[in-house]
């Protein structure tokens, strides 16, 4: 077994919830479950809002096809990991930034599994982002949240392997949640570094290409900064290389150009961890702004820009709502 198999076994030795076995073999088939609206689909699952008869609240389900006939064994058994990755980690993590499990579902088949989990009306955090303007302060409170998630799951020598703005939820009050930990490892005492790393492209961190052992909590990092320099300039990491596009961050303010830099440093050992990020908003004197020059869409001449560059890459900005203030306090409907 290689060392990430052995990360991976790591998470399976952790306390699983109980999961439940349902007769039907589609959960969607039962009269007391309605599904509202699709969520997103991955590479491993579907996501739904659904209602439950008897729950005042709406759930969100996530159903994963763990067995299906048209793959061959060994796709089954990643896809059966990443479910039982998710329901291990979830059901062994408490914090306020992380996402709720209520419960998992099998259908007897064992083809279908079903993850309950709590519903944050915010939904995620690219499309929140591209819909609202964010400014200063609730860019500073989203990645805060984001920031003490991953202190807590690194503290438990977890790391998450897929930070990206999907992966972040938003409560009704703005408070950020992490989710999907499906590619989630742990780490053996005494080990401090992995030889493989699974994430969205975009979000390699440089020492990838050294062809040496590295640290996945720094590579946690580095997709921490990625998902950070997305959500700030609206650009996507698969078209430009962050790094060498790093000299745009001379148009942002301190308090998130520093933290850009320290984020995307391509020396693991100068990069900064999640505690270094806390303490740097902690202590650096806030500003609602983003950008030192604040234009009507602070992200268009900076996509214009990219676009000069390379004019395939980049779509045509379009206009943003200012978040209300309302939104990050009592909530919305989307």
């Amino acid at each position: 077994m290689d060392k990430m198999n052995s990360t991976r076994a790591e998470i399976m030795k952790m306390p699983a919830p109980h999961i439940s076995q349902i007769t039907n073999e589609d959960l969607f088939s039962r009269s007391d479950v309605d599904v509202i609206k699709t969520l997103g689909k991955g590479g491993y699952s579907e996501v739904f809002l659904a209602s439950w008869k008897g729950v005042p609240y709406k759930l969100v389900v996530k159903k994963y096809h763990i067995a299906d006939v048209d793959k061959t064994p060994a796709n089954r058994g990643i896809k059966r990991m990443h479910f039982d990755a998710e329901i291990k980690c979830l059901n062994n993590l408490e914090h306020t930034h992380i996402a709720k499990l209520f419960t998992a579902l099998v259908t007897s088949s064992g083809n279908l599994g079903y993850v309950i989990m709590e519903h944050y009306p915010g939904g995620d955090l690219f499309h929140f982002s591209h819909r609202y303007m964010l400014n200063g302060d609730q860019m500073a409170k989203i990645f805060m949240g984001v920031s003490m998630a991953l202190s807590y799951i690194h503290e438990k020598r977890i790391f998450h392997q897929d930070i990206k703005p999907q992966n972040i939820l938003l409560d009704g009050y703005g408070r950020a949640v992490l989710t999907d930990f499906g590619l989630a490892s742990k780490l053996k005492e005494g080990q401090n570094s992995v030889t493989s790393w699974h994430t969205t492209i975009g979000h390699y961190g440089p020492e990838l290409c050294l062809g040496r052992r590295f640290c996945p909590f720094k590579l946690d990092m580095y997709s921490f900064g990625i998902t950070l320099w997305k959500t700030v300039f609206k650009l996507s990491s698969t078209a430009f290389d962050p790094f060498t596009f790093t000299h745009t961050c001379t148009s942002l303010v301190p308090y998130f150009k520093d933290a850009l830099l320290k984020l995307l440093h391509p020396v693991p050992c100068a990069r900064w961890d999640s505690g270094q990020f806390e303490n740097h908003f902690r202590s650096t004197p806030r500003s609602t702004q983003i950008f030192i020059m604040q234009p009507q869409d602070p992200t268009a001449h900076y996509i214009l820009l990219a676009q000069k560059r390379n004019p395939n890459a980049v779509p045509v900005p379009q206009p943003l709502a200012v978040v209300p203030f309302y939104t990050f306090r009592f909530g919305y409907t989307r």
